[in-house]
């Protein structure tokens, strides 16, 4: 459990290599956690483990190694910040993280999603006293996977706009101008986007990570992530359990998130009549270079068939995308937010 020094987590920008952070961090007591992709770089630290996954059997094994350790230090993408979170809160040690992928609007958030047999849960964890964010993790002309990481990034961090409709429809007061009220801060990023945003940049990307940081202390300032993850995480977490996509192509999270959300504003434009919104964030979308048709599924490994078949799996969650899609089908939904929208 978090203790009354606690303190919300700050965000370091620095042009520090890697090696060189975990060097001047590596002090014999501190225990590092990374995944696949630093495995080779990290491999010296004489306190370290490499995980493959975000799998729940992963937080007892390095519980049992990491005894005496007096902090732990995550290092790589989602998994290897997840069970880092998990290790922390459950040893009531200091966390820091070191992103190395922004592929999720979470680096600083106090929650984790781990796999229990197959399935997807989030619980609440240990929130980092500090993210670093390094300047090597932020070049995306060099490296093809950190620019669809960043693409992510940016679709999980506007889910916040998907989730604000979500909570607005459960909780009976549809209405644009709620709506605007909750999400008042994804609203001014979509303005950002559309009339700032000149390509993934070291500007963007710092951007970026603020965004996501920002995100990540309203989670923890509110106590629960109703106005940060809606009908489009239940989606996503559906078609992953569910194996629903072509393996060779893999979605990552925030874009397979951004569908939902367009799918979910969508379905908000037609209750409401806020075309404007639909427009705007279709727009944001197509500036992003996040899926608005067929063809952007198929990119990133989801077929339409994929896309109804999730929706018939949240069928009975009660969210926007499930509503909408047992009043009109899943195969029309599917195909009206991503076929008959296609320029």
């Amino acid at each position: 459990m978090q203790n009354s020094l606690w303190k919300r987590p700050e965000l370091v920008f620095t042009a520090s290599s890697l090696l060189e952070l975990t060097a001047a961090l590596d002090d014999g007591q501190t225990f590092f956690i990374t995944d696949d992709s630093q495995q080779e770089r990290l491999q010296k630290l004489p306190l370290l483990r490499v995980i493959d996954s975000n799998c729940a059997r992963n937080i007892e094994a390095i519980i049992a190694v990491s005894g005496k350790a007096v902090r732990y230090v995550g290092v790589g993408g989602c998994a290897a910040l997840d069970v880092a979170r998990a290790c922390a809160h459950v040893a009531d040690r200091p966390l820091l993280l070191i992103p190395t992928f922004l592929s999720t609007s979470c680096i600083s958030v106090d929650r984790s999603v781990l796999k229990y047999e197959g399935k997807f849960r989030a619980s609440k964890t240990r929130a980092p006293e500090t993210v670093f964010i390094l300047d090597e993790f932020l070049e995306t002309a060099v490296n093809p996977t950190v620019l669809r990481a960043a693409r992510a990034g940016f679709g999980d961090f506007f889910a916040g706009i998907s989730a604000a409709i979500d909570y607005s429809f459960q909780s009976g007061s549809f209405s644009r101008s709620e709506i605007e009220e909750l999400a008042a801060f994804y609203f001014n990023a979509i303005d950002w986007v559309l009339n700032r945003f000149n390509g993934f940049n070291r500007m963007a990307m710092r951007r970026l990570a603020r965004y996501s940081h920002a995100s990540s202390l309203m989670v923890i300032k509110r106590g629960n992530t109703e106005l940060s993850a809606g009908g489009e995480h239940k989606l996503y977490y559906a078609i992953m359990e569910s194996h629903l996509y072509n393996d060779a192509l893999k979605p990552f999270h925030g874009e397979l998130v951004a569908a939902g959300s367009l799918m979910n504003v969508w379905a908000f434009a037609g209750q409401t009549g806020s075309y404007d919104l639909l427009k705007k964030f279709r727009a944001m979308c197509v500036r992003l270079g996040l899926p608005v048709n067929l063809a952007g599924l198929e990119q990133i490994g989801l077929s339409c068939a994929d896309m109804v078949a999730g929706l018939r799996h949240i069928d009975g969650s009660g969210s926007l995308l499930a509503v909408t899609a047992r009043e009109i089908s899943p195969e029309s939904f599917v195909r009206k937010v991503f076929d008959e929208q296609s320029e």
